[in-house]
């Protein structure tokens, strides 16, 4: 699993229990069959580095938007508003930001970059952008079934 795939996973992971029941789907980046509206769409971006070493150590910066899109003609501007802040709410809690359920995923840290709005077509948009720093080293990871 590509470092973009698992971040964006375990982001589905932790989000997507608070919106089971909801019109809201949450859908990764990759799956853009599976984009109704409403949604919340994970985008991960390129890792880089996360230190300037000079020598492999599995660490990363990767940047990832939550992408929250209502359809003007079926939820309100507070419907819209109320996910966005349980999002946040979400992504401020470490208790549930830092798990992973990915193996060889370890989450340092997840910080906010900003939130935008964009607004077209109907639709009501609100991204929400983060850095998570990351080791990502599946490879490596002990198998705990010892095969």
């Amino acid at each position: 699993m590509s470092i973009r795939r698992a971040v964006e996973y375990n982001m589905k992971v932790r989000i997507e229990p608070s919106f089971q029941g909801s019109d809201y789907q949450v859908v990764e980046s990759l799956r853009q069959a599976e984009r109704p509206l409403p949604a919340i769409i994970l985008v991960a971006g390129d890792a880089t580095p996360a230190y300037d070493i000079g020598d492999y150590t599995g660490n990363y910066n990767v940047p990832f938007n939550i992408v929250i899109f209502s359809n003007v003609d079926k939820q309100t501007v507070d419907q819209h508003n109320n996910v966005v802040q349980s999002i946040i709410g979400i992504m401020r809690d470490p208790a549930t930001r830092m798990q992973s359920v990915i193996q060889g995923l370890y989450l340092y840290a997840i910080h906010s970059d900003g939130i935008m709005e964009e607004n077209a077509d109907r639709k009501m948009g609100t991204i929400l952008a983060f850095t998570a720093v990351v080791n990502y080293a599946p490879d490596l990871t002990p198998d705990p079934q010892g095969s």
